[in-house]
């Protein structure tokens, strides 16, 4: 069963597929402005002049026939991933002047 946990300004997805292949994805939140909480699984924000986003996914896939194509916990690498996510602007579009 995919479980959703929520932390300061962070949500996880992890869980199990059918064939026993585990995945997580984690999306960290920098909020530019006004406020950030978690309510239970959500987060909550209000008043922000804009967000930026890190998503961080992985599976415990291996290419590894003799191990049967499983690998490490996604958990390690995925939470290192998003710790060490680079900041990108991006930009509204500009309507025509």
């Amino acid at each position: 069963m995919p479980q959703t946990t929520a932390g300061k300004n962070r949500l996880a997805f992890a869980g199990a597929l059918t064939n026993g292949l585990k995945y997580e994805v984690q999306l960290r939140v920098l909020p530019e402005g006004g406020s950030l909480q978690t309510n239970g699984t959500t987060l909550e924000f209000k008043n922000c002049n804009g967000l930026t986003l890190i998503v961080a996914a992985g599976t415990d896939y291996a290419m590894d026939y003799a191990a049967k194509y499983r690998g490490e916990d996604p958990h390690g690498t995925r939470d290192q991933t998003g710790r060490k996510g680079r900041r990108q602007k991006i930009r509204q579009p500009q309507g025509p002047a």
